[in-house]
């Protein structure tokens, strides 16, 4: 099993995510650096998904989700309370590993995290299959969400 960098690893998912995202969501715009991966829809990057590797207590971990980070806490508040509305709903889809929760300068996120110690080709193909299932799941939730927010 071959490792991969880092910078590599997340170059890579822009190329795998397709194949496994629903055709409606195949169209997105990218957001990636050499420390994550995001993809975002419409023209508001600081609503993402992301796929990123940080050091935890229990060691290192790969996180898969949506962020909203906003500048306006408001409205980021607002959109994880929504989410945490459906919580059941999408642990039912996504898995018991749903943790929807505030982070940091105001941000908040629903995601998942899997003990990733190793970068290799496998992690990243299971990376693209888990973040398109949590955009073909998330996003239609979204998208409702800024149609009652316009009214």
């Amino acid at each position: 099993m071959s490792e991969l960098k880092h910078t590599d690893f997340m170059k890579g998912l822009s190329e795998l995510i397709p194949e496994y995202l629903p055709a409606k969501y195949r169209r997105f715009h990218l957001g990636e650096t050499r420390w994550f991966f995001q993809v975002y829809f419409g023209r508001d990057r600081h609503i993402h998904y992301e796929v990123s590797r940080a050091n935890a207590v229990c060691g290192r971990m790969l996180e898969v989700g949506l962020h909203f980070e906003s500048r306006d806490k408001a409205r980021n508040q607002f959109l994880l309370d929504t989410y945490r509305r459906y919580i059941l709903e999408l642990r039912e889809t996504l898995g018991e590993g749903l943790v929807a929760e505030e982070w940091d300068r105001g941000w908040t996120k629903v995601y998942e995290a899997y003990p990733s110690e190793a970068l290799t080709p496998e992690i990243q193909s299971f990376a693209a299959q888990r973040l398109a299932a949590v955009i073909a799941v998330m996003q239609p939730l979204f998208e409702f969400i800024m149609v009652g927010e316009k009214r």
